[in-house]
């Protein structure tokens, strides 16, 4: 039985997915640099204060990049979530092909 072939309207919609993607992983990963960097140099941070403000800002962004996450990382034409899969042919849930 031949594979069938994607719809170039569902291609083309989760190719802007996996762009969208890539900047969220942006998102996620600066703050995650800066809470690395103040773990491992905060007794050389001459205000406190400051360090923790940035802890915490840095926490929040993590958290809205994992929820913006969530939101996009979704089936063009189910609209259902894809699931933690890397770089993905299919959809799990509807069976349409992405490439």
């Amino acid at each position: 039985m031949p594979k069938p072939k994607p719809d170039s309207l569902i291609a083309k919609q989760f190719k802007a997915v996996l762009r969208r993607d890539v900047l969220i992983a942006l998102i996620i990963l600066i703050p995650v640099g800066f809470i690395v960097y103040g773990v491992f140099h905060w007794v050389f941070i001459r205000s406190k204060d400051c360090a923790y403000n940035t802890f915490l800002l840095s926490i929040s962004l993590v958290i809205v990049g994992v929820v913006l996450e969530f939101a996009n990382w979704r089936c063009p034409k189910c609209h259902r979530y894809i699931g933690m899969v890397y770089r993905p042919r299919f959809c799990p849930r509807c069976g349409v092909r992405f490439r």
